[in-house]
């Protein structure tokens, strides 16, 4: 989740209260944000390589499909619609541009307005955290994440 979200609403913070050093993350958090930040970059990296003809996204194919499955299925949603749109919000939050490239590569966009971030956004039940989260990545970006419309 977008570090302004946790910093800006408690209900989203984990006990023991969170060091500022970490953005708003506590330590268990801060391993677990690294560790997407470490596998969204190597997404991100697949990207470069297939724009500089190093690999032919055919090639990638059979290596990538899982991710690309796992991460915009819809199917059994309702359980995962939270984190799968806390993860896709946190691609564009922190502009993981590489990897919505990557994505629509393979005819699946991460983009907030488009199909598939929509149709998870639509499973968050928590109409809160649904509103904070699409807000997280409107343009221009706001401090103020309490005001937003969902489509």
């Amino acid at each position: 989740m977008p570090h302004p979200i946790k910093q800006t609403f408690p209900e989203y913070q984990a006990e023991p209260k969170i060091n500022p050093v970490h953005l708003g993350f506590t330590e268990d958090e801060a391993k677990i944000r690294d560790t997407y930040d470490f596998f969204l970059t190597r997404l991100d990296r697949l990207s470069t390589f297939i724009k500089a003809r190093l690999i032919d996204s055919k090639e990638l194919k059979p290596f990538i499909d899982y991710w690309i499955d796992a991460i915009t299925t819809t199917e059994g949603l309702k359980k995962d619609a939270a984190w799968k749109c806390a993860l896709l919000t946190y691609i564009s939050y922190y502009k993981y541009t590489g990897v919505n490239e990557l994505f629509e590569t393979y005819g699946k966009s991460l983009s907030p307005d488009g199909k598939v971030y929509q149709k998870i956004l639509s499973f968050v039940e928590d109409e809160t955290l649904r509103k904070r989260l699409y807000a997280s990545v409107q343009k221009p970006r706001t401090n103020d994440l309490k005001r937003s419309t969902v489509p």
